[in-house]
């Protein structure tokens, strides 16, 4: 789909060779904020008073059987709601992150050309991506009802069977503290799954208008893995170093590599840098920054 460019600023844009890098700053967090707030309603509707019943059945020290058909039962119908609702909680997620990535990059490249261009970019590609998004979290979504009542139940079985449950905790103070992880974990996804989908929109924008490099750009605080100092000094498995990604040049067709400056030539990353792009593994909170090559753009908009 090509893209739409006043004549003026196409005389400007064609009189540009010089690569420029596409100003985006950090994705906002709005789109996190919605998909969290919404499965904690959720949680509050469904598993909140399922954890109610069974703490009073433990209470009034019914048998371990009547409680494991009341845990049954219960993560039978939260199974069922949580299948139903999470489809829509998915839908308004993706529509308000997209549209949050959609006017950063607009934005982004209005302030790095200096022009008034709108990037048309509503791909195949795209589409590829939401609903590759979709299935990932909603897997993970629809997963909390089975693992926290799984964890329950198991709880409940260790108890009545004589096992210690952790930290000497009794059965009741162990499935409040089992309820707070599951809730924990709904913040996790919300945060991964978003960075994750806006990882993934950016690249296949950016690559759907020509923008075939980009600099790998940190938030640059104390968090960030690797940084000498800071709260993960060391580069982990799961991770890899990201201090010292900071402004390295990269490429969206293969993860792998990097932009050597002194041999001038790419060449494969060192076993420590991360082997993905930014955003795409739990707790990424780095991004791409495009480089942008004017006449690349112009040639895919077939305005050369």
């Amino acid at each position: 789909m090509p893209l739409i460019i006043s004549e003026q600023s196409l005389r400007r844009m064609r009189r540009s060779i010089r690569a420029k890098r596409l100003k985006m700053g950090p994705p906002k967090t709005r789109g996190e904020r919605e998909l969290l707030n919404r499965m904690n309603k959720l949680w509050e509707k469904v598993l909140f008073p399922a954890t109610e019943r069974i703490k009073q059945m433990v209470a009034a020290g019914a048998p371990a059987y009547e409680i494991a058909d009341l845990i049954e039962k219960v993560l039978d119908e939260a199974q069922t709601e949580y299948n139903i609702v999470s489809d829509d909680i998915l839908r308004r997620w993706m529509a308000t992150v997209d549209q949050i990535t959609r006017n950063n990059m607009f934005h982004g490249l209005q302030e790095s050309l200096g022009v008034d261009i709108q990037a048309l970019v509503d791909t195949p590609e795209m589409q590829l991506v939401l609903q590759g998004s979709s299935l990932e979290a909603a897997g993970l979504i629809k997963s909390i009802p089975r693992d926290y009542m799984g964890e329950v139940a198991k709880a409940v079985a260790d108890n009545y069977v004589g096992k210690p449950l952790p930290e000497g905790r009794s059965l009741l103070d162990h499935i409040q503290a089992v309820s707070k992880v599951s809730r924990n974990r709904a913040r996790v996804i919300a945060r991964d799954q978003t960075n994750k989908l806006v990882g993934n929109i950016n690249q296949a924008r950016q690559q759907s208008i020509g923008i075939e490099t980009y600099k790998w750009r940190t938030v640059k605080d104390q968090r960030v893995v690797g940084k000498p100092g800071g709260k993960y000094p060391e580069g982990n498995k799961a991770h890899g170093n990201h201090y010292m990604m900071e402004g390295r040049l990269c490429r969206w067709d293969d993860p792998t590599v990097i932009y050597d400056e002194n041999k001038e030539k790419w060449v494969k990353r060192d076993d420590e840098m991360p082997q993905t792009h930014p955003g795409i593994e739990i707790n990424y909170r780095c991004r791409g920054e495009g480089i942008i090559n004017v006449q690349k753009i112009l040639k895919y908009a077939q305005l050369l």
